[in-house]
Order: C-alpha cells, then structure tokens, then sequence
C-alpha cells in the first residue's frame, strides 16, 4: 500500500473511532449523539435514563443550569435562577455526586447537581 493511502485509511479509521457510540468523545457539532467520557465510563447526554418517582420539590440556592445528562459536561438545556422552584423526578450517580432530573415551571427540565437545590435534591433513584 502506498503511503497516501495508508494515511488515509489511518484517518478513515481514526474518525470512525471518535465518532462511534460510547467511545468516550463527543460526536462532531451538529450531531444529535453526544458522550462524556467520566470516571472511566461513558455518559450518554442524551439518554442518561430517568423516571418520575419522586414527588417533592425544591428551590435553586445558587444560579444553576439544567443539562442533558447528568455531567456538567453535558449540553445545557435552561438556566435555573436563586428561589426558583423546581419538581424533582427521582436523582441519579456520577463522578462522585449526585443529580436531580428537575423540572422548572415552565416544563424545562434537565439535571441539576444536587448541591445546588435547598433540600439537597431528590432522595429517590432513577
């Protein structure tokens, strides 16, 4: 094989492997896949898995943002402000801390870190 040619395939195969599913990298701009490689695993933004099994609510103690998944590596979705109020959904586990999906009153929702929230989030697991 020439060497253009290795080169290409050495670039065809290099693209594939940051674009693939669960590769740990995130999928070029436009894309409607995203990853975060965190704590040797791989979050998916988009389809981090949630349910609605908790019924309590509470309010921001800090400026927030709502993300896609449960990392602050993720696309942000809304901005939430100090006093607001927000139903929780149930909570889940990354990188050593906890999220709440969290919904605002104007039917936004995303995660927000726990640490955040007055009564320190959601108790519930997704």
């Amino acid at each position: 094989m020439k060497s253009s040619n290795c080169l290409l395939a050495v670039a065809v195969v290099v693209a594939g492997a940051l674009l693939s599913p669960g590769s740990g990298v995130a999928a070029a701009s436009g894309s409607s896949e995203a990853s975060v490689a965190s704590a040797g695993t791989t979050l998916d933004c988009f389809r981090p898995g949630f349910s609605d099994k908790d019924s309590r609510a509470g309010r921001l103690k800090v400026d927030a943002d709502l993300y896609a998944g449960p990392d602050f590596a993720c696309p942000k979705n809304a901005h939430v402000s100090p006093g607001e109020t927000v139903e929780y959904m149930c909570r889940r586990s990354n990188d050593g801390r906890y999220w709440t999906m969290a919904v605002k009153s104007n039917g936004s929702r995303g995660w927000l870190s726990n640490s955040a929230l007055n009564n320190g989030g959601s108790t519930v697991n997704c």
